[in-house]
């Protein structure tokens, strides 16, 4: 699957979705200052799922009805089972990524939108 990879998003998620041969590019390595909407502009040109920790892109996404491609959202996912939730949303809502859900994993669990 194509990512975007926001810059909040930590070391060991990239290291996990590069290990498993997903296709990747990082906010950090363009511009780390990059605003909300240009990083979502990026996803869209790019056709990429954007992955983020940061809270501010699902009620933009939502509110505004401008899902670039699927955005997954990471706010309060615990560090030490990150790996295995990223698994489980990519498993079981794959396609729901690839058709624009937002998707919030978190301490409660896994929440799909479909826009």
């Amino acid at each position: 699957m194509r990512f975007l990879i926001d810059v909040c998003v930590s070391h060991r998620g990239v290291e996990y979705l590069l290990s498993r041969g997903h296709d990747l590019l990082l906010v950090e390595g363009s511009d780390p200052r990059m605003a909300d909407e240009d990083i979502l502009h990026w996803a869209a040109k790019e056709r990429r799922v954007l992955i983020t920790n940061d809270r501010d892109f699902g009620p933009f996404v939502l509110v505004h009805s401008r899902p670039p491609t699927g955005l997954m959202r990471l706010p309060h996912a615990p560090g030490h089972c990150l790996r295995s939730m990223v698994e489980l949303v990519l498993l079981n809502h794959g396609e729901d990524l690839v058709d624009s859900a937002v998707i919030t994993v978190s301490r409660s669990g896994i929440r799909v939108r479909r826009t």
